[in-house]
């Protein structure tokens, strides 16, 4: 997943750092007719703007708690001051360039699998 990612956006995902987390419920849409979904896993879509082909978000899919929720990359953002970093997932699967410094969050890919209810 963490490669697919790397691919998909060109950089790693990081929890709160490259992308920003929205609950279930959390985002509404205008346009919604121009976002297009690929599956890319079990758990998860991922969504683009037909248009143009950019990422947008990424959406758990898997049923539980987590089910709904998107991840928006600060890209999308006008302004992404102020938002903190927070953590990191993947991390058992990241590239040597990628080396944050700092008490924070690290999840391997089977534990932040376990934090959703994905199967790893």
């Amino acid at each position: 997943a963490a490669r697919r990612s790397r691919r998909y956006r060109g950089l790693i995902l990081h929890r709160r750092f490259h992308t920003f987390e929205v609950p279930a419920g959390g985002v509404t849409f205008r346009g919604e007719e121009m976002i297009g979904t690929y599956t890319s896993s079990e758990w998860a879509e991922r969504c683009f703007c037909k248009t143009c082909g950019s990422s947008l978000f990424y959406r758990l899919t898997m049923e539980g708690p987590m089910q709904g929720t998107h991840h928006f990359a600060l890209g999308t953002l006008d302004d992404a001051n102020g938002i903190a970093f927070e953590g990191e997932i993947f991390i058992d699967r990241k590239p040597d360039v990628y080396d944050f410094a700092g008490d924070h969050m690290r999840m391997t890919e089977a534990e932040f699998l376990a934090s959703i209810g994905a199967a790893s």
